[in-house]
């Protein structure tokens, strides 16, 4: 079985999710996983390959690229996965995340909320991600014809409070409504916590939208963060292969592979109410979190207030549908989850996505698609 040793700089949420696509794409090709996370050890990454022997190395480095150049491996074929393109030697292997594609899929879900004013908010160093998503947000957004800003202090997210602060100033000095893209979830999570200040208020007066889809994160602030799911896990999968492919000489000359995002994940962040009413917004969100668990209107409506009636007129004049379609959409949304999946066997879903039975589950599907499940796998 060939070896292949992982090196990364800090192993957090994004790494989780790429490594899921290595293992998958070792174990399709017949490697086996080796990680080293340079922060946790005291070794040199010469140290390591001379230890690990390993037959290819797969590189996900921003912070310390400069330890990992070329001359690093000696004659070990190796990818760089998400590495600082601008550090990145030319003539090497790499696999990147799409910026430019996940900046697009964003600004889409920000012009849904027809806003007065775009703003972007980089990442605490000019790293050369940031750097991007500034470059193309900017771009769509001027053409909006809208007012458009860019936060310039400098901060770190080594004093959260002082960021918050500076970022609650800027965003609260921009007309409303306001759209916001953060350079990633991380500095999105400041900007959320910075609206406790009280200067504006989200999601009423001001959208924004992350980009990595850190579930940990996201689901977590208050209110939730919409966020741009990255191909993590495919591009995991590509630097295999691409590695594979250099170990067993069937590629030549080096190449860049741009891993495009999954898809934009919606919570409260960017989920306007046609007529604001903080207790359908608190409804709205637990739909989304507890309907594929089998939460039933009942339920939601009681949340809103004790009367029913009062409580469905509510809840349609602040979203334009019932509480029943709410919880229907967003089961439905599971379920092409799950369809998405080849090795999910069809015939569990309804089950797992709250729908009352399977039958039940397949005329809805129908007739919102006009495809059966399994015809819908199959196209997709």
């Amino acid at each position: 079985m060939k070896k292949l040793l992982f090196i990364t700089d800090k192993r957090v949420d994004t790494i989780e999710q790429k490594l899921s696509g290595i293992h998958a794409g070792a174990k399709a090709l017949g490697w086996s996983v080796q990680e080293v996370e340079l922060e946790r050890t005291e070794r040199t990454v010469a140290e390591c390959i001379r230890f690990w022997k390993p037959d290819g190395c797969i590189v996900d480095c921003d912070t310390q690229i400069y330890k990992l150049k070329p001359a690093e491996f000696a004659q070990i074929p190796f990818v760089y996965l998400d590495c600082d393109e601008r550090l990145t030697p030319k003539g090497v292997y790499s696999v990147r995340n799409d910026s430019d594609a996940c900046t697009r899929m964003a600004f889409r879900e920000l012009q849904l909320t027809n806003a007065e004013a775009f703003a972007y908010i980089p990442w605490e160093s000019a790293i050369d991600w940031s750097l991007t998503r500034q470059a193309v947000f900017l771009d769509l957004a001027h053409r909006t014809g809208k007012k458009v800003a860019l936060f310039r202090r400098e901060w770190s997210m080594k004093d959260p409070l002082t960021a918050q602060e500076a970022m609650a100033s800027f965003i609260a000095a921009l007309p409303k409504p306001c759209a916001v893209l953060a350079a990633n979830d991380e500095v999105a999570g400041v900007v959320v916590n910075s609206a406790a200040s009280g200067k504006f208020k989200i999601p009423s007066e001001v959208v924004i939208v992350g980009i990595d889809n850190s579930t940990r994160l996201c689901e977590n602030l208050h209110p939730s963060l919409s966020s741009v799911q990255a191909g993590f896990e495919e591009g995991g999968r590509r630097a295999v292969e691409m590695l594979d492919d250099a170990v067993e000489g069937r590629v030549g000359k080096a190449k860049t592979f741009y891993y495009p995002p999954k898809e934009l994940v919606r919570r409260q962040s960017t989920r306007r109410l046609k007529v604001f009413d903080p207790a359908v917004e608190k409804a709205v969100e637990l739909i989304r979190r507890e309907a594929a668990n089998g939460l039933g209107a009942a339920d939601v409506l009681a949340s809103i207030c004790a009367v029913r009636r009062t409580a469905e007129r509510r809840f349609r004049q602040a979203t334009g549908q019932s509480v029943l379609e709410e919880i229907l959409n967003r089961r439905f949304d599971a379920v092409i989850e799950m369809l998405k999946n080849p090795n999910q066997a069809i015939g569990a879903i309804a089950n797992l996505c709250g729908w009352e039975s399977e039958t039940y589950l397949k005329r809805y599907f129908k007739k919102r698609t006009g495809m059966t499940m399994r015809e819908w796998r199959m196209r997709h």
